[in-house]
């Protein structure tokens, strides 16, 4: 598998910009669709160890229907930070840069888009406080306008509120998917 164009990368970036000090959380899921239930298994993994080699050995590792998640929740220097992540709702990449007045230059400056097979999740390469990933949130259900397809997926932003971290998926590893989230350019 090509590990370049993968989500990885934004460790990769948030590793050179923080240093080896960030504790990552990851979680293994079972994909319920319109369950309101979250059940996921999660666990830590200091950033430094989140190379190729491991995501390669833990996809392998990975049972079937169950798949491997980032969360945005890290640690560093004993404070939470999270990652801010989006969850796409359309297929179409020409609606990606409409997200840009609702997310803050921060955020936009850094953001790497991804297409998850179904829409895109997009990662921004720096940490926010828990007040800002909550500001975040806000912003990403106020993008969805009244009359019009929705920008971000809601059903997302109402687990991960609920849950207090975002979480994208970092596999394909159920029907439900299409393929393991690639790099994509944002016109």
């Amino acid at each position: 598998m090509n590990f370049d164009a993968h989500p990885l990368l934004v460790l990769k970036q948030l590793r050179q910009h923080y240093g080896d000090a960030v504790s990552c959380t990851f979680s293994v899921y079972e994909y319920q669709p319109q369950s309101i239930d979250d059940k996921r298994q999660s666990f830590s993994v200091k950033i430094s160890e989140v190379t190729y080699a491991w995501l390669e050995s833990v996809l392998a590792g990975l049972p079937p229907k169950v798949e491997l998640a980032l969360h945005s929740n890290v640690i560093l220097e004993g404070k939470t930070l999270h990652i801010p992540m989006v969850d796409f709702a359309t297929r179409s990449r020409a609606q990606l840069p409409k997200l840009k007045e609702f997310l803050g230059q921060k955020i936009v400056d850094s953001i790497l888009w991804f297409d998850s097979g179904r829409s895109f999740h997009g990662y921004a390469a720096t940490l926010i406080t828990e007040i800002e990933w909550i500001e975040l949130m806000g912003r990403l259900l106020l993008a969805n306008k009244p009359n019009q397809t929705p920008l971000t997926d809601p059903r997302w932003v109402g687990h991960r509120l609920i849950a207090g971290y975002s979480a994208l998926r970092w596999s394909c590893n159920t029907r439900q998917y299409i393929q393991i989230p690639q790099l994509v350019t944002v016109p």
